[in-house]
C-alpha cells in the first residue's frame, strides 16, 4: 500500500515529532512580568470603636452596593469583619481574640480603625478601667498574651462621647502573631508609628497605611477616615473617580492622592523586597494562566491523549514572587488525530460569562474557523474556568490549529476602562480591545499518520525518497545515508537538502 505525494510532504514536516508525540515548547518573543497584586482576593475589617467613631471607611469594604467603588466590586470577599456596634456593658463583643484571628489569617487587605499611639493599638473598649485591668490579667494568665504585650489606658476623648478605656497591643504582640497580608491600613491617630511591626515582620506585609499625627475629634467622627478610604480604594478599584476617569492606580499613587487631597498627616511604608511594593495594584487585566487540550482517541471518554498543556503559576495570584515573565514557557504539543477534543482554560481574574463579544474558536491553517461553545465554572474566582468539548470538522486541513480566545473580566460598572478588561497577552497588566489570545495550538494529522501506522508510512517514504534500506531509524531518528536526486525536505528537520 502506498501513499500520495501530499502525504509524503506532510511526513517530512512531521518526522521529528511523530516518533515522540510532541513538539518542543517555545519561548515567546515578547514577555513581561505582570504587575503585583495582593496574594489573596480577601478583605478584613476590624473596628472595636465603631460605636464611638461611627462610619470610618468600613463600608468601603463591607457594602456590596457601594456603587462599584470598593474592593468588593473587584471580587474581594470579606473574610472576616468585627465591628463593635454597641457600647460595652461591661465587656465588649469585639475582643483581643478577634484581633488575633485577623492577624493570623492571611488576607489581601486588612482595614483596622479605632485608636492607637505610636507603639500600641487599641483592640478592646471599656467604660470601666477595672474591667479592662481584670481582662488583661486574664489574658496573661491564660498565656494568650505574654507579660508586657498588653497595656491598659484611656483613649482619646471625642466631644460628647463618654470616657473610654482600652486594652491595647504592643508592636511585639503584633509581630508575634502576624501572618501574610498584602496591604494593612490602620485608620487611627499616630498609627504610622506601628508600621515597623507590620512591614518589618519578615516581609509578611507588603504595604502599610497609617496616620502620622492626631486627628481632630470633630474631623475623625465619620469624616476623615471615610474620605481617606474612598479616595484610596476608589482610585485602585477601577471605578469612576472624582474626575470621571476609570483607574486602577498603584498603591503609592492612590495614597498620595489621599494625602494631598484629603488629609496631609498620613503616609505609607512599603516592604523593601522586590518588586517595588508601592506599585501593587488591586487588579490588572486578565491573563490565561492554564490551558489543557486533550483528545479521546479510544472512544471511551478518557481524553487521555495530550495535545497541549500550559500553566503559569499553580495558584492565585499566578506569579509566585512576581519574578516570572508571562507567558513563560509555552506547553508541549501533541498531534491531533480523530476523536473529540476537550479544551479547558483558566483565567487570572473573575470573568464576564455573559459578555456578547466572548468568543473561543479554532483557527485552521487554511484560514477557516470553527466557533466553540463552552461552559463557565468557578474555581478560585467567580467564572475563572471555561471548558468545552468539540469535534474537528471532517475537512480540517493538516497543519497547526490555534485556539483563539477573546474574553473580558467582569465589570464593576458600565464603561470601565477597556485597557483593563480584555486579555493581557504579554504580561504588562493591560490589554487592547479586540485582543485574542492564540497561544494554545497543536498540529493536525490524518489517522494514517498516527503511531500505529508509522512503520508502513516511513517504509513507503523511504522508497520514494531514495533512502537506502535501513538508512532511517524511526526510534532514534538518525539518517545513516541519503541519496539525493533533487531538492526535497530532509526527513528529520524538514529543511530542503
Amino acid at each position: 500500500m502506498g501513499t500520495d505525494t501530499r502525504q509524503i510532504a506532510r511526513i517530512a514536516a512531521l518526522t521529528g515529532i511523530i516518533a515522540c508525540g510532541t513538539l518542543s515548547s517555545r519561548q515567546p518573543a515578547h514577555a513581561g512580568i505582570p504587575p503585583e497584586v495582593p496574594s489573596r482576593r480577601t478583605s478584613q475589617v476590624f473596628a472595636p470603636y465603631y460605636f464611638q467613631l461611627g462610619e470610618n471607611g468600613e463600608s468601603v469594604f463591607l457594602v456590596s452596593a457601594y456603587g462599584g467603588h470598593g474592593p468588593r466590586c473587584q471580587e474581594y470577599s470579606v473574610s472576616l469583619d468585627y465591628l463593635e456596634t454597641e457600647e460595652p456593658s461591661p465587656y465588649p463583643t469585639v475582643t483581643l481574640n478577634n484581633f488575633i484571628e485577623l492577624l493570623q489569617t492571611p488576607a489581601g487587605i486588612a482595614y483596622i480603625t479605632g485608636h492607637a499611639n505610636i507603639d500600641v493599638l487599641a483592640v478592646e473598649a471599656y467604660r470601666d478601667r477595672a474591667f479592662a485591668d481584670g481582662r488583661r490579667a486574664y489574658y496573661e494568665l491564660q498565656h494568650i498574651a505574654e507579660p508586657g504585650e498588653l497595656v491598659v489606658g484611656e483613649v482619646g476623648i471625642i466631644e460628647g462621647s463618654p470616657k473610654l478605656y482600652a486594652i491595647a497591643v504592643t508592636e511585639g504582640f503584633i509581630s508575634r502573631h502576624l501572618a501574610e497580608h498584602s496591604l494593612v491600613h490602620v485608620q487611627a491617630c499616630d498609627s504610622l508609628g506601628l508600621s515597623q511591626a507590620f512591614i518589618g515582620s519578615q516581609h509578611k506585609v507588603r504595604n502599610f497605611v497609617g496616620m502620622s499625627g492626631e486627628i481632630p475629634g470633630g474631623q475623625l467622627f465619620g469624616s476623615i477616615g471615610y474620605d481617606i478610604a474612598t479616595k484610596i480604594y476608589r482610585n485602585m478599584c477601577g471605578a469612576s473617580n472624582d474626575s470621571g476617569q476609570y483607574t486602577n492606580l498603584p498603591f503609592g499613587q492612590a495614597v498620595g492622592l489621599a494625602q494631598s487631597q484629603v488629609y496631609n498627616f498620613m503616609s505609607y511604608r512599603s516592604d523593601s523586597a522586590a518588586p517595588n511594593a508601592d506599585n501593587m495594584r488591586l487588579y490588572i487585566a486578565p491573563r490565561l494562566v492554564f490551558a489543557d487540550a486533550t483528545q479521546d482517541v479510544d472512544g471511551n471518554n478518557s481524553f487521555s491523549k495530550s495535545l497541549y498543556h500550559y500553566q503559569f503559576g499553580s495558584a492565585y495570584p499566578y506569579n509566585p514572587g512576581n519574578t516570572s515573565n508571562y507567558p513563560g514557557q509555552l506547553g508541549e504539543k501533541g498531534i491531533a488525530g480523530t476523536g473529540p477534543i476537550r479544551i479547558a482554560l483558566r483565567f487570572s481574574e473573575p470573568m464576564d460569562a455573559g459578555w456578547d463579544q466572548l468568543k473561543v474558536q479554532l483557527r485552521f491553517s487554511d484560514g477557516t474557523t470553527q466557533d466553540i461553545t463552552g461552559n463557565w465554572a468557578s474555581a478560585i474566582l467567580p467564572n475563572d474556568n471555561w471548558s468545552a468539548t468539540t469535534i474537528l470538522p471532517s475537512n480540517a486541513p493538516d497543519g497547526e490549529v490555534k485556539v483563539a480566545v477573546r474574553a473580558r473580566k467582569v465589570q464593576c460598572g458600565p464603561g470601565m476602562d477597556t485597557a483593563l478588561q480584555e486579555l493581557d497577552t504579554d504580561g504588562d497588566g493591560t490589554s487592547t480591545a479586540g485582543t485574542y489570545d492564540t497561544q494554545v495550538s497543536f498540529p493536525i494529522a490524518d489517522p494514517c499518520f498516527l503511531v500505529e501506522r508509522k512503520k508502513l508510512i516511513f517504509s513507503d517514504f523511504a522508497a520514494k525518497a531514495h533512502l537506502k534500506p535501513g538508512s532511517y531509524d524511526i526510534h532514534n531518528r538518525k539518517t545513516h545515508a541519503l541519496s539525493v536526486t533533487a531538492a526535497r525536505p530532509h526527513p528529520t528537520t524538514g529543511a530542503a537538502s
